[in-house]
């Protein structure tokens, strides 16, 4: 056997006097790397540490360690041998190929990591009796698992997928595939003193709106694939994407388990087994009424002088942060603690200038923030969060002449994305690279974007393969979409768009293939909003919307169905709006449009989250909220589930000077009974 160990990417960096991480690739030829014998393999801080082509033998304990959030881990046509419990402790995975995870049965492979990526065409492989256990804690993401096309697959084969996530694992997009007897169960199930509940569901496929966003659940000839305990929400538009076309496949829900499909499915010959006399499904949900009574414990009194410019959620919905200027306050980022309906102060930060973005890293640890400078003349902050504190790790000048307008983490946590106004020598788009533990982010050169616009709005797409930029219009250019090569580390233009004035917000919808956008009222069409696909090359226009004034924010629900927008209130004093969306056109939601305060004012940022709700309650779902000019803004919705009910929304708005308030909304259900034709 041939061994072949690869280090690239070494780079020293005199103006920061540290060495950039190398990539370290293990290629052991189609043969086997022994962790016992042949020693630990371990990825530092911001490195990519590749394995491929073999097997990786006795992975257990610290034979396999990630350095910190920035170490990644990729896996390319290997198998990964567990011979006991194996925790990936931080960091993410990403999968190419074809991967398998194997070992004796009844381990656990627990991953706590950020995010597992699994790639185009790539499947990753679970065996025999082995474990994946999704344990990230407080720093969970409702989209943990994400796949970058609808080729990509997660097989369970006679393994079990345990979701211990109190906000639930969203599947969009790829495929859950299962063979021999599986399992989908929460938290420990085998422990009997588990204090584990049945209202909520662990897992959801799909969104019931449109089939970009399906994850086909196919179960394999001869197979079971069995729902323990909270259960699964099945969501799939298509009729298709629940295959057992395979023949004599069943899908068995076990006592007290709660199983909701939206999509009538064809059973042919197998069959679908209830441990209980009578199944109920929840169908589509749909909106009822409009906003109400005010939950008191969410009033935060910024005063008639403070204007928040931008709001973000952690992955979680644990924390909530902000930044504008607070005028007579003197802070310009505050972060709030969230838990039973109420917003607790953590700490308040000072830096004498005007905070434009603020956006949490993937884990929920570091918050950036770009503005103006202030005082500092540094207008680029990494703040390290301990959930009770902040301390400054990195504090860059993007350009003493420049203003950022806006930040966003690469899904990874390993790369920061910034757009502002250009200044100096540095271009209004700019991609850092971002190693945990350093007091610099790298600027990446390759990645500079020469434009003459300024930059509003910038987001990854949700896969991190795709960087959309939004700005002033310059000649016939108000949209951009860049794709990004991680390992060359390079942006390259893919498509540009007009939306007729300037886009002030863009914003990728979680299953990747749509982008919407915000901006100025155009003269052609007067739209607003825009709505576009994106097929890897080119985008096309689907639909527009027409908020009859300047659209400030633009934000996707999790699942991807609802689109809303903020902005100047409206001609009928509306200033957000929301939308259904079914993949090809988006439709007003009426109920949820709001008014608030006079005709000049403005609603200015929006940000939409699972929140981490425990799953021994009857509350979780989403909240969406929002930021306004001389006041606080707060929409959304959270959904309530019991026995034979899913998708009770709770919106959140405020609507009085300086204070951020929620509210409540309900949503009329209709339900139906499913049973086998057998």
């Amino acid at each position: 056997m041939k061994r072949r160990l690869f280090l690239v990417g070494v780079m020293f960096l005199a103006s920061f006097g540290l060495l950039q991480a190398a990539d370290t690739t293990v290629d052991e030829d189609w043969g086997t790397y022994d962790f016992i014998n042949d020693g630990p393999l371990a990825a530092t801080t911001g490195e990519r540490l590749i394995l491929t082509k073999g097997t990786f033998d006795h992975l257990s304990g610290t034979r396999l360690v990630m350095h910190d959030e920035t170490s990644k881990l990729i896996l390319r046509n290997c198998t990964l041998a567990l011979d006991d419990d194996y925790t990936f402790t931080q960091g993410c995975i990403e999968v190419r190929g074809n991967v398998d995870i194997i070992g004796l049965d009844n381990k656990d492979f627990v991953f706590q990591g950020h995010n597992l990526l699994i790639g185009d065409g790539a499947v990753l492989r679970i065996g025999r009796g082995i474990k994946l256990n999704l344990t990230p804690g407080w720093r969970a993401n409702k989209q943990l698992i994400r796949f970058e096309s609808e080729s990509s697959k997660l097989l369970l084969d006679d393994a079990t997928l345990n979701i211990d996530m109190d906000s639930g694992l969203l599947l969009l997009n790829g495929n859950l595939w299962a063979d021999g007897n599986s399992f989908i169960e929460v938290k420990d199930y085998s422990n009997a003193e588990s204090t584990i509940t049945t209202t909520m569901h662990a897992l959801q496929v799909g969104n019931g709106a449109f089939d970009k966003a399906d994850c086909n659940l196919m179960i394999r000839p001869y197979a079971k694939l069995l729902v323990r305990d909270a259960g699964m929400i099945f969501k799939d538009y298509s009729v298709g994407s629940f295959d057992m076309s395979g023949g004599r496949g069943q899908l068995d829900i076990e006592t007290g388990a709660k199983f909701i499909m939206s999509t009538e499915p064809d059973l042919e010959e197998n069959t679908i087994n209830f441990d209980f006399p009578l199944f109920r499904g929840i169908s589509e949900s749909v909106f009822s009424e409009s906003f109400r009574s005010a939950l008191a414990g969410c009033n935060i009194d910024h005063g008639p002088t403070a204007t928040i410019y931008s709001v973000a959620w952690t992955s979680t919905g644990n924390f909530l942060a902000e930044g504008g200027n607070w005028g007579n306050d003197g802070n310009e980022v505050d972060i709030y603690s969230f838990a039973n309906d109420d917003l607790t102060r953590v700490c308040s930060l000072d830096y004498s200038s005007t905070i434009y973005s603020v956006d949490w890293n993937p884990n929920g640890m570091y918050l950036a923030i770009g503005g103006d400078g202030g005082g500092d003349s540094r207008d680029i902050k990494v703040l390290a969060f301990s959930g009770v504190s902040v301390t400054t790790t990195i504090n860059t000048a993007h350009t003493s002449t420049a203003t950022v307008n806006s930040v966003s983490w690469h899904p990874d946590g390993r790369y920061l994305a910034v757009g502002g106004i250009q200044g100096g020598n540095v271009k209004p788009v700019r991609v850092y690279k971002f190693i945990d533990g350093t007091s610099a982010l790298l600027s990446l050169s390759n990645c500079d974007v020469s434009l003459t616009q300024t930059i509003q709005s910038v987001d990854w797409s949700p896969d991190g393969k795709y960087l959309a930029v939004g700005g002033s219009q310059v000649g016939g250019v108000s949209t951009r979409v860049y794709s990004f090569d991680e390992t060359a580390e390079t942006l390259t233009s893919r498509d540009t768009v007009d939306h007729g004035a300037t886009v002030t917000s863009v914003a990728w919808n979680p299953c990747g293939y749509y982008l919407a956008t915000g901006g100025a009222s155009n003269l052609a069409d007067q739209a607003t909003t825009r709505v576009y696909s994106f097929d890897g090359n080119a985008l096309a226009l689907l639909d527009s919307e027409n908020h009859t004034t300047t659209v400030n924010s633009v934000v996707w629900s999790l699942d991807g169905t609802t689109l809303a927008t903020a902005g100047r209130n409206d001609l009928n004093g509306r200033a957000i709006h929301a939308y259904s969306f079914d993949g090809s056109a988006t439709t007003t939601l009426s109920s949820c449009s709001t008014a608030y305060g006079t005709r000049s004012d403005y609603a200015y940022a929006l940000d939409t989250v699972c929140t981490g709700t425990n799953l021994s309650t009857v509350s979780g779902g989403e909240y969406l909220i929002t930021s306004a000019g001389t006041r606080n803004l707060v929409t959304g919705y959270t959904s309530l589930t019991s026995e034979l009910e899913y998708g009770a929304l709770r919106p959140v708005v405020g609507i009085k000077d300086g204070l951020i308030h929620l509210l409540g909304r309900h949503l009329s259900l209709r339900t139906l009974e499913i049973k086998s034709n057998n």
